[in-house]
């Protein structure tokens, strides 16, 4: 599945990258303004969640059919989500860069938004700053050592934070030297789609305390959570436990265990 959406997307860029220089793009993004810090929200005292906007998955289908981004947003500032991370993909996931630019461009979300998507460009890292995101997301199982390093330096460049996501021990020490301030450890394999906590645990062991990390995918309860928080993780992105109920706000106060 991973590969088939990279091929989809390595078309996709191509047709931008027709229509764009990268000198013109990059020369927009370099005077966008990033209000808030994506960093600084997950390393604030407590356990923080990134609470997810999708329409769809290629595994779950649609997950959500009354679908309102903007609205999303809101409910997730509200009920207390310390970011939240936007699919910049339509084809797959039934979303796509709009919605981001909408929800950034709204005047009511304070909170930082990842602009998440398979990036094999700088074209895509120029239009997470162009349209309001405050970080990207980077996966290293899809792209070189030397891509990785440059990825991460230019949304740096741009004022960007960069969310590495990393399912193997040779991913973790490959987004570590290529300058990692943000790691991630996706529970679930992109091939297979299966969860491995216990995977996630040995992998965690090994990330310099210095590094905020996120646990992604396969979280569904505050149990889940407390031992996510048990690991030392800083923060998890979590989007189907959420989307899936009527409303929102309470799943998101369940799984963080406020009050009602």
């Amino acid at each position: 599945m991973l590969e088939n959406i990279v091929i989809y997307k390595r078309s996709e860029v191509a047709d931008k990258a027709k229509q764009y220089q990268l000198t013109q793009i990059l020369k927009e993004a370099e005077a966008s303004t990033v209000h808030t810090s994506f960093r600084d929200a997950l390393a604030k005292p407590g356990f923080s969640l990134i609470a997810e906007i999708k329409r769809k998955s290629p595994s779950k289908g649609v997950i959500r059919k009354n679908f309102n981004a903007l609205e999303l947003a809101r409910s997730y500032q509200s009920a207390g989500a310390s970011a939240i991370s936007i699919l910049a993909d339509e084809h797959f996931f039934g979303v796509g860069v709009n919605y981001i630019k909408d929800v950034a461009a709204s005047g009511h979300i304070q909170l930082p938004i990842l602009y998440k998507e398979f990036v094999i460009s700088e074209y895509q890292i120029c239009e997470a700053a162009i349209v309001g995101a405050s970080a990207v997301l980077l996966i290293v199982r899809i792209l070189s050592d030397d891509e990785l390093k440059r990825f991460i330096q230019l949304a740096h460049h741009l004022g960007l934070d960069a969310l590495v996501e990393t399912f193997t021990q040779e991913d973790v020490e490959r987004a570590l030297a290529a300058g990692a301030r943000i790691v991630g450890i996706n529970n679930r394999d992109l091939n297979t789609f299966k969860t491995n906590f216990a995977h996630t645990a040995q992998l965690k062991r090994d990330i310099p305390e210095d590094i905020i990390t996120v646990t992604e995918s396969g979280l569904h309860s505050h149990d889940d959570f407390t031992v996510m928080t048990e690991m030392g993780f800083d923060a998890a992105l979590v989007g189907e436990a959420i989307l899936k109920h009527d409303n929102v706000e309470h799943a998101i106060k369940g799984l963080l265990n406020n009050p009602l």
